[in-house]
């Protein structure tokens, strides 16, 4: 998908926009216009996707520290933010893998 006529990008835009505008939830939206937003850079100069990744990894990672903070001084239990983003990030991994081992391998072939 490259963007070297109006056509092309007026198509693009028109998809974007009528997804945007369907009766979906505020997350759906925002998660659809990120994968625009990488699909929009990708077909333009493919580097800038790490750029979009590392925009959308920063306030990722502020958002957890700071809700990690005010979790740890609400229980006043002593502890470090690392330690409890690594606790939640590993055990989000672990449930990923657990639900697509299940998906592979727990359901009987039919």
């Amino acid at each position: 998908m490259v963007f070297n006529s109006i056509i092309t990008f007026a198509a693009f835009f028109g998809i974007v926009l009528f997804l945007h505008n369907l009766p979906f939830s505020w997350r759906t939206r925002k998660l659809t216009l990120a994968i625009a937003s990488y699909l929009f850079y990708a077909a333009w100069n493919p580097p800038f996707v790490v750029l979009i990744g590392i925009g959308l990894y920063i306030p990722y990672i502020a958002f957890h520290a700071t809700v990690f903070e005010r979790l740890i001084a609400f229980t006043r239990e002593r502890g470090t933010i690392g330690y409890v983003m690594y606790l939640a990030d590993s055990s989000s991994y672990a449930a990923l893998v657990v639900l697509l081992l299940f998906k592979n391998f727990g359901i009987a072939n039919t």
